[in-house]
């Protein structure tokens, strides 16, 4: 199973996609419709614990889906190593258990920072203590809460009750040989990245996403939303990372002058000095501005916002 890491963020990224072999005497169940269907939900899913873990924190946390594959739930058991932080979670709808899985230095590291604590291993690798775990079982329903949310805008899906468990090996409420769906993320924060996962048996959402996939597809969120669904998509909205970007000036250079540039040459812009500059929004001028500094950093003081009842910014 992936081991926390700890590098810079330009490094090569071990967690990206990769080509994987197929196995004949474990043939896919799972269509890519499916695949596709899962992929979107959980994508708005991780944008939901995004927010969570950077209240828990209190830092700046990046949550990235990595990868949806089938595996048997054996073998997924197999790839974490003990002692781990699983969570079986109970689905009322569904009548049947799923797994959240994390790292126990994480959990602990989560635990440290709601008690006032600082830097932690998040190496570590212990059960969690009784405090740790009841700390930890209030964040762990937050998620689920978000993934209740998320799943329910297809269908009725309620997380009734979890039970912390550190052995893999311990987990006996769903089939060894079964099949299961394994969702795969990355906290990123700092220069740590954590892997965590969920796995859902097959037979457990094969007839729902079956009959849903084109509808999942499309985001079909058709009907009203309710007061609470409104907010937390707000709150969604508000999440969203948007590019400002100020435009110094634009000129038109001939080629063949500008291969001939080198150091100290001056090219002449279009920008009048005592005129406002532009700045974009996702690329799309929509407000005025005029240079300065603050804090001893460049800064941009808006002069004017325009408005426009066609505008639309591109998230």
């Amino acid at each position: 199973m992936p081991q926390v890491t700890y590098q810079n963020d330009s490094g090569p990224d071990k967690y990206s996609s990769q080509i994987k072999p197929y196995d004949f005497k474990q043939p896919k169940l799972v269509s890519k419709e499916i695949i596709r269907s899962m992929r979107n939900i959980h994508e708005m899913y991780a944008r939901n614990v995004k927010r969570v873990f950077a209240n828990v924190l209190n830092h700046n946390i990046e949550v990235r889906l990595t990868d949806v594959e089938q595996v048997i739930f054996s073998k997924y058991l197999n790839d974490i190593d003990p002692p781990s932080a699983i969570f079986l979670f109970n689905i009322e709808e569904l009548g049947d258990w799923a797994v959240l899985q994390m790292e126990p230095g994480f959990c602990m590291y989560c635990v440290e920072r709601q008690s006032g604590g600082g830097k932690f291993n998040l190496d570590e690798k212990r059960m969690l203590s009784r405090i740790e775990e009841r700390i930890m079982g209030r964040i762990i329903e937050k998620c689920f809460k978000d993934l209740s949310h998320v799943w329910s805008s297809f269908f009725p899906f309620t997380v009734i009750n979890h039970i912390y468990e550190s052995k893999p090996g311990n987990i006996r409420t769903i089939s060894a040989n079964d099949p299961g769906i394994v969702i795969r993320f990355l906290f990123k924060f700092d220069t740590y990245q954590v892997p965590f996962s969920l796995c859902y048996p097959y037979a457990l959402l094969k007839d729902q996403l079956l009959g849903n996939s084109f509808n999942l597809d499309k985001n079909n969120f058709a009907g009203a939303l309710s007061s609470i669904e409104k907010k937390n998509f707000e709150e969604d909205l508000k999440q969203a990372d948007i590019t400002l970007s100020t435009i110094l000036g634009e000129s038109n250079v001939p080629l063949n002058k500008l291969i001939g540039l080198k150091e100290g040459d001056l090219i002449m812009l279009d920008q009048q000095i005592d005129e406002p500059l532009k700045i974009k929004v996702n690329n799309q001028v929509k407000m005025n501005g005029y240079p300065g500094s603050m804090k001893g950093k460049k800064a941009v003081k808006i002069f004017n916002i325009q408005k426009n009842s066609n505008d639309r910014i591109d998230l």
